[in-house]
């Protein structure tokens, strides 16, 4: 079974690969249903390890964001990092009512504040603060995967 999704892997990648044009949403469905279904090989992997990935099979990361612990259950009043949420679409064409995929990743870290987190990354551009964001969670072990796709009313 493995060596079947490391093909299906493969095989996309070989056929996007040159390709100026990303997946479609349908393609995306199906590449994000077979990663759940396999997802115990991810588990353990990096963050890094799903950029490759994604950037080999040509699924478009357009807009991306953490999730926290809550605030009020720290007794100092901290956040801590705990996911990383990677969207297809940016923010504008998500406000603007356009489908999207909302891909999230559990991290198996231990507590990051996320404020400090947020402040290390530099927010000159969008290309530098992705590249900087790529950067700092790279190393970061993956605990679980899921994903939603979604189109948020106007």
């Amino acid at each position: 079974m493995k060596k079947l999704f490391i093909l299906l892997l493969l095989i996309i990648a070989i056929n996007t690969q040159g390709q100026n044009n990303y997946m479609t949403n349908d393609e995306i469905q199906e590449f994000l249903d077979s990663m759940i279904v396999h997802k115990n090989q991810f588990i353990g992997k990096t963050m890094g390890d799903i950029y490759l990935l994604f950037e080999q099979v040509r699924l478009p990361i357009r807009y991306f964001s953490i999730d926290e612990t809550s605030a009020w259950i720290d007794p100092d009043g901290k956040t801590y990092l705990t996911d990383v949420i990677l969207y297809t679409e940016d923010l504008e064409d998500m406000n603007d009512g356009k489908e999207y995929f909302e891909i999230r990743f559990e991290l198996d870290i231990p507590k990051i504040d996320s404020g400090l987190f947020y402040r290390s990354i530099p927010a000159e551009t969008y290309n530098m603060w992705w590249n900087a964001f790529k950067q700092q969670t790279t190393l970061m072990p993956i605990k679980d995967i899921w994903f939603s796709r979604d189109i948020l009313p106007i």
